[in-house]
């Protein structure tokens, strides 16, 4: 084969090589460009879900930091002054229709919440926390054929100013209920359920209560 450069010549260079290069090397950048690496894709659910466990923590810091400045006798007491305002504002639904009473719904939500929050600290300080749970029950299940209970409106809805209608009926139906038939009334068994709530703890609560 004959030598075309000579014995002490190397080829020459290819005059497309450098573009050939350059070429390449731009393919490369769009490609990564287009596709980044999957480590620096930000996922976009982590920051929510920090949001919330943050959120989480910062509820049970606040809620265990109040338990320690609190005494069970004191949550016995809390807990007896709402069962007597609950039977109170029971009993006033069995003598009127209260649904179009704003005032008096916004109230009674507020005190459903208090009563539940205050409950909650009883879990481990009472054996009437299961009595009290019961009687929630009977709330939260009240009526059977609905989307949404009795106890989900006051607990949802708690010092609202716009409450929903379905809301307002229930007011309604109690009352009309109690009307036909007082002794086996909704109204008249919860007000029952609660005066025997309320003499357990009466007969547990310190004294100066």
């Amino acid at each position: 084969m004959v030598n075309l450069f000579g014995p002490n010549q190397y080829p020459r260079k290819d005059p497309y090589e450098d573009l050939k290069v350059q070429r390449i090397e731009e393919e490369k950048f769009d490609k990564e460009k287009k596709e980044p690496a999957l480590e620096s894709k930000p996922s976009p659910k982590k920051p929510y879900l920090w949001a919330a466990v943050t959120l989480l923590f910062h509820k049970l810091f606040s809620f265990f930091s109040k338990e320690e400045a609190q005494t069970p006798d004191v949550y016995l007491t809390l807990e007896l002054e709402n069962l007597c305002n609950l039977h109170s504002y029971f009993e006033k639904m069995k003598e009127n229709n209260l649904s179009g009473d704003m005032e008096f719904l916004q109230k009674f939500s507020l005190l459903w919440h208090k009563f539940i929050e205050d409950t909650f600290r009883l879990k481990k300080l009472s054996p009437l926390y299961k009595e009290i749970e019961f009687f929630i029950e009977e709330i939260q299940s009240y009526p059977e054929d609905s989307d949404h209970s009795f106890g989900y409106y006051l607990s949802e809805y708690a010092g609202s100013e716009w409450l929903p209608y379905p809301f307002l009926q229930l007011f309604q139906k109690l009352f009309e209920e109690h009307l036909q038939n007082k002794d086996r009334s909704h109204l008249e068994k919860w007000t029952s359920h609660l005066k025997i709530l309320i003499d357990h703890f009466k007969e547990d609560a310190p004294e100066d209560s």
